[in-house]
Parts: structure tokens; sequence; C-alpha cells
């Protein structure tokens, strides 16, 4: 009689390396877009979100700065630097954020500081 695979097994054995091969694959070619036009801001966004998927932080936020940089109106870009100033309790920061993703025209980020136990609203 064959012995189950442990708990777990298919996803770490079949699924994640899946993913991570996947995840190398569009990163590549978020970096090829950017070689191709040095002046269009998604492609650093879209790095920036893979990157934060690899759990690496300080790349995804230097990638979503330079997507803001290169276009200081995406939304996208003000949220997801926003939130990750919140997970590493820049809440200053990501008030700044929540408020320009708002004056773009959405309030989620900053709606969700409002709600957020012990983070005040900085001073006007």
């Amino acid at each position: 009689m064959k012995k189950p695979a442990p708990k777990g097994f298919f996803r770490k054995e079949v699924i994640e390396p899946a993913l991570d091969e996947e995840t190398e694959r569009h990163i590549l070619e978020q970096q090829a877009a950017i070689e191709a036009d040095t002046a269009a801001a998604m492609p650093h966004h879209n790095l920036g979100a893979l990157y934060r998927l690899q759990g690496k932080t300080a790349q995804a936020e230097e990638e979503f700065r330079k997507a803001l940089s290169l276009d200081p109106t995406s939304v996208e870009s003000h949220i997801a630097l926003g939130q990750m100033c919140v997970v590493r309790e820049d809440y200053q920061a990501a008030w700044l954020h929540a408020k320009e993703a708002a004056k773009l025209g959405d309030p989620q980020l900053l709606k969700l500081l409002e709600r957020y136990p012990g983070v005040t609203r900085p001073a006007p």
C-alpha cells in the first residue's frame, strides 16, 4: 500500500515552485518593458507588485516610488506604497499616500486608516 504524501506536500512541491517560476517570468517581462520604455510608470508598478509577492519589500517600495516619480497620479502605486508603509508602521507616510489616492479618486486606503486602531490622523 502506497503511503499518502505528507500534509502540505502538493502545495510545497508542486504549486509553490510553479508560482515562483511564473513570477520570475513576469519579473523578466516587466524588466524588459522598463528597458523598452524608460518613461513608463506601469511596468515599475507591476514589478513592485511582483517583488511584494516574493516578500522583497525594499525592492517593491523602490519600484512603487519609481512608478510615482514617473506618474504622480498613479492611484495604484499610492495605495500599494501606502499599504506597505502601514505594515512597517510608518503611518505618516501611509496617510500621505492615502490622501493622495483619495484626491485622485480612490479613498479605500484613507477609509482603512481612519478605522485602523491606534493610528491617528496627522495634523494638516
